[in-house]
């Protein structure tokens, strides 16, 4: 049993920097860490149970790796051992000395198969702390930890299994979320900021430390014969021991995406006249707080990035959208396209095939059903429909030249489905588009269900002949949308009747 005595232990330097070149005094008992992956602290005030010279030696361990390793590796390994703290240490009658086989082996009981791997990753502390000459490992527990298979980190179950809520978006959800970004920022509802962090997002599935690394000279832009072409410079996320934007993937980046980040970058330039803010190479995600990390003045952190994105997916849909689904999504679409291993690793920015192969593993497309019942759950939560619901014309001062119908339903040719709110020529294809566009007016009386049924009766004809799922399911999204329009005319039309009862209720009562 290892035994401790504070003058055989070193001493803790005045300052320590961290691999990310941020400098702090490691003497204290909270340290801050920023970092462009975030901010953690390690506060060891609160790991009090543990004796003087236990705590100093966690220093010594923790200098280490923010030293040596990278920001994650290094919070990973304080998160686990907090953990360890809070199940046995805190109240062990030996922790103020060791950690006993007692207390690995009663932990390892209270894992469950999803969270054996924490055991790996105490491992990795506990033996650097052994090679240091700072162990607070009993021998029986650091040997009873070596000879454990311990498993790893589980990996890739929502990809494999399609998960709904956190695996890849299917179509409709896709497309949901393409048109609300748009329909959101036409109305002024959303930062141009935002818009451009989420066409970033869907553009590039990329991870947020990636784009908190841009600056906006990763944007280049070349004229041949007076049109310019755009392409994106995109910072590789951090290998083991590389350094930040010491690796770049040359990205081809769309004319309108192109030009909304050069719109984007005039904004900025803007606001740092505003500020009176002079940096060099600025930011691509402009923050209007320096912050203390080296080499990144005003740059937005991939907390914040992350964070103020899922935000902005929670505001505008009912979709559980998040960063990690839109990298997903992005890979498994490759795949499912037909993209090999190697062409998918490289779009994911990955050195080798290992992590990428959970995608080919699930090529088969989600083709499914959909019909009616189907169709009613999931307008719930795509919102496809982006019009105004009307009694008819006259509600919004239409005339009859605006009316819009489908002439081919069987048995009601002749009955307006609604009007067109745009009052202008459209070369879109109606009524099937008028669905999903934010100009209809749906009547309370339409032919919806009627064209549900047509819609869902042809997509099932597709399915039967063979066809690829990339051509029926670019109606899925018109498909839930007329079945939200249903489910808001069933909504009216209950409210009109309790408010007719209500009123002869009243009326009797009167009497």
């Amino acid at each position: 049993m290892t035994h401790f005595l504070s003058k055989s232990l070193p001493p803790l330097p005045d300052t320590v920097i961290t691999r990310d070149g941020y400098a702090f005094d490691p003497r204290l008992d909270e340290w801050r860490i920023p970092s462009l992956a975030g901010t953690r602290f390690y506060r060891f005030d609160k790991i009090a149970a543990l004796s003087a010279e236990v705590r100093h030696c966690l220093k010594l361990a923790m200098i280490f790796f923010l030293e040596r390793k990278s920001y994650s590796h290094s919070s990973n390994i304080w998160t686990r051992f907090q953990a360890l703290y809070a199940a046995e240490l805190h109240q062990s009658p030996d922790a103020g000395t060791v950690v006993t086989l007692l207390v690995t082996s009663r932990y390892r009981e209270s894992l469950t198969q999803k969270t054996a791997w924490y055991l790996g990753v105490l491992r990795v502390l506990f033996n650097t702390m052994e090679d240091l000459g700072i162990g607070i490992c009993s021998r029986d527990a650091i040997e009873y930890l070596n000879d454990l298979r311990i498993p790893g980190n589980v990996k890739g179950t929502a990809i494999r299994t399609r998960d709904p809520r956190k695996g890849a978006f299917n179509d409709v959800e896709l497309q949901s979320i393409h048109a609300t970004l748009n329909d959101w920022f036409a109305a002024g509802r959303i930062s141009l900021d935002d818009y451009t962090l989420g066409w970033l997002f869907l553009a590039y599935g990329s991870r947020a430390i990636q784009f908190a690394q841009m600056k906006e000279c990763d944007l280049i832009v070349k004229e041949v014969d007076g049109v310019r072409f755009y392409a994106l410079r995109m910072p590789m996320a951090k290998g083991r021991g590389a350094a930040y934007r010491s690796q770049f993937k040359l990205r081809y980046c769309a004319k309108p995406l192109g030009e909304l980040i050069a719109r984007l970058i005039e904004a900025n330039r803007q606001r740092r006249a505003e500020y009176a803010i002079d940096v060099v190479d600025p930011p691509m995600l402009f923050s209007e707080d320096e912050g203390d990390i080296p080499g990144f003045p005003y740059h937005r952190d991939s907390c914040s990035i992350a964070k103020q994105f899922d935000l902005l997916m929670s505001r505008m849909t009912n979709i559980r959208a998040n960063s990690d689904r839109f990298r997903k999504t992005l890979l498994q679409r490759a795949a499912d396209s037909g993209k090999d291993i190697y062409e998918i690793a490289e779009l994911a920015g990955h050195r080798d095939t290992q992590q990428v192969k959970v995608y080919t593993e699930a090529t088969l497309a989600m083709t499914g059903r959909l019909d009616r019942a189907m169709a009613m759950d999931m307008a719930v939560v795509a919102q496809a429909f982006a019009g105004v619901l009307v009694e008819d014309e006259s509600e919004r001062g239409r005339d009859r030249t605006s009316r819009i119908y489908d002439r081919s339903l069987p048995e009601d040719s002749n009955s307006a489905m609604g009007n067109c709110g745009a009052m202008s020529f459209c070369a879109q294809s109606i009524p099937t588009a008028c669905y999903t566009c934010r100009h209809f007016e749906p009547w309370l009386d339409g032919p919806h269900v009627a064209f549900l049924e047509v819609l869902i009766a042809d997509r099932e004809r597709m399915v039967l002949a063979g066809r690829s799922p990339k051509i029926f399911a670019i109606r899925d999204r018109t498909i839930v949308a007329v079945a939200q329009v249903i489910q808001a005319c069933s909504a009216r039309l209950a409210s009109k009747k309790r408010v007719s009862k209500k009123g002869r209720r009243n009326d009797t009562q009167c009497k």
